[in-house]
């Protein structure tokens, strides 16, 4: 099982602002419009483009420990996380009132790893539901899938920064750093986006009015998107 460090690293992962309400809506007033693309329940936005002021902010929960200045504030009770394991996916499945996508097929010798549900404490609201696979030997999750059904709409994506790989005492020019926007994708449940991870890439698509991410750290299947895409099954 993981411990509270590994924990919200794992979900810092999927590049989740893990702050509360009355906190992004104090970052996001004020803020103008920026130039973005609205596609299929997304935006895409330029690089540290601000958050657009007609995007509709969801709240997160709370994870870390907050400072001391806001112990006394009531409101925060509400928002913090409440984290529920599961050790089937078919007992995850049970506890949530929305569909998941499972891979029909798996690397190798990896399986599944565990799940969670994350709620708000104070309404019991499912905020994600995850499912983690890796190899047994190490448990280090290398492909994970989640769905959440509280996300803000329309539902923000940057460029991310690529570069190449090199062993030391390579350096990495400055000119070799590349943006990339994300990729729209066709192969997806519903028509997502793409874009590149270190060892594999991030693939989301919204149905049902459920936002679904696929976190892909394995290199070995970082050639295998399209029939990764294909191969969701919805439960």
């Amino acid at each position: 099982m993981l411990n509270r460090r590994d924990f919200i690293k794992m979900v810092g992962a999927f590049s989740f602002v893990l702050t509360p309400l009355n906190t992004l809506i104090r970052k996001t007033q004020g803020i103008d419009s920026s130039d973005g693309e609205l596609y299929e329940g997304f935006v895409l936005l330029d690089q540290d483009a601000p958050i657009p002021s007609f995007v509709q902010v969801a709240p997160c929960p709370i994870l870390c420990n907050v400072d001391e200045s806001t112990l006394l504030n009531p409101e925060l009770d509400a928002y913090k996380g409440d984290i529920s394991w599961f050790d089937s996916i078919e007992n995850l499945r049970n506890n949530i009132d929305f569909r998941i996508f499972v891979l029909g097929s798996l690397p190798h010798k990896m399986t599944f790893l565990h799940g969670y549900v994350l709620r708000f404490a104070g309404s019991s609201e499912v905020w994600e539901a995850r499912l983690d696979f890796g190899f047994e030997n190490n448990r280090e999750p290398l492909i994970s899938l989640s769905a959440r059904p509280i996300f803000a709409r329309p539902y923000p994506v940057w460029p991310v920064l690529t570069y190449p790989k090199k062993e030391p005492p390579e350096i990495i020019l400055d000119d070799e750093y590349i943006i990339r926007k994300p990729d729209k994708v066709v192969f997806t449940p519903e028509q997502g986006i793409m874009l590149p991870t270190d060892q594999g890439y991030t693939l989301q698509w919204i149905k049902r009015d459920v936002l679904y991410t696929i976190f892909m750290e394995y290199e070995g299947w970082r050639d295998n998107v399209e029939s990764v895409g294909k191969s969701l099954v919805e439960k």
